[in-house]
């Protein structure tokens, strides 16, 4: 991702300790399995045309 490379700096700009800038840094790593995993879910349940374009449209949203 390209926010990536601006998270670190920023947040020692703010004076982040290392444990906030390590759970920033992580936390863009955790969203996509989530995301996986939610949309699996929601595969079962509707149409796979709705939960694909609904990933669709939240990753060009990113």
């Amino acid at each position: 991702m390209i926010s990536d490379n601006y998270i670190v700096p920023f947040a020692l700009f703010l004076n982040s300790t290392p444990l906030q800038i390590g759970i920033l840094s992580s936390l863009g790593n955790l969203v996509s399995p989530l995301g996986q995993i939610i949309e699996s879910h929601q595969i079962e349940k509707k149409l796979r045309r709705s939960v694909l374009m609904a990933g669709i449209i939240g990753m060009g949203a990113i």
